[in-house]
């Protein structure tokens, strides 16, 4: 179990880290540090060291509250976003953290002495920092919405498509179970979405398709051809993929006509 949830986090963690926007703003937020010298630092770094310590400070205070609300994130494992109370507990509980680890880089760079005391004001001014930051992720986790994004939400379609990135959104083909995930494959490639497959299968809309296995569903525009070895029926897709078909859904999927 806590084995699975590592590797849950971890993908969390590759999908925002993957995005561009999140650099940018890291970018941003660092470079007004660096400029403004908050904290004493503009009269005790000079520019090259000021760099170092706000690139460094910046760098593990992010990973630290964004591994929080990831991991938070996923213990919910209810949805592919991130939701503004799983972003505030995530941040709370990344606080004593981020208020060591700060204390330790303020030890290397400023030769300040690690103590109760230091360590706690880190703690309370880590705090809205990583609410910040948490911020900044409970954004980006939104699914990404192309131009006609408004006019799509209306159609019951749109619902599950806009889970995916723009460039992915097509005819939906199958959709199978890996761990918490979803895999959603569409005409135009195949993504992993936080999200189980009944709600997966109720957010597919006016695409018609049927649940072959407790871990696999599949459109019915998809479907190949069925295949038959020995007493295993599998379901071939149009992309080749072959899917099986449990004993439990062996009679829906003959009554449907397609085995």
């Amino acid at each position: 179990m806590k084995r699975q949830i590592v590797q849950l986090t971890l993908r969390e963690m590759q999908s925002l880290f993957s995005d561009k926007r999140l650099w940018m703003a890291f970018g941003a937020i660092v470079a007004l540090f660096v400029f403004t010298g908050p904290f004493g630092t503009i009269g005790q770094l000079g520019f090259a060291e000021r760099l170092g310590f706000w690139l460094t400070v910046h760098f593990v205070t992010w990973t630290i509250a964004l591994t929080s609300v990831a991991l938070v994130s996923v213990w919910n494992g209810d949805s592919s976003r991130i939701g503004i109370w799983q972003t505030v507990i995530g941040c709370c509980l990344a606080t004593p953290f981020i208020g060591f680890a700060v204390s330790l880089i303020r030890t290397l760079f400023l030769n300040e002495a690690i103590t109760v005391t230091s360590v706690f004001w880190q703690m309370v001014q880590a705090l809205p920092v990583a609410i910040i930051i948490g911020i900044v992720a409970y954004f980006f986790f939104q699914p990404a919405q192309s131009p006609s994004a408004d006019a799509d939400a209306r159609d019951p379609d749109a619902r599950l498509m806009l889970r995916l990135p723009p460039e992915k959104r097509g005819e939906l083909l199958y959709m199978s179970m890996q761990d918490h995930y979803v895999e959603i494959v569409t005409a135009k490639g195949r993504e992993l979405v936080l999200l189980r497959l009944a709600d997966a299968i109720s957010e597919a809309g006016s695409t018609t398709g049927i649940q072959v296995h407790r871990s696999h569903w599949v459109a019915f525009s998809a479907i190949a051809t069925t295949r038959r070895d020995g007493g295993k029926t599998s379901v071939v897709v149009s992309d080749g993929t072959e899917l099986p078909v449990s004993r439990t859904y062996a009679k829906a999927v003959r009554d449907a006509g397609v085995a």
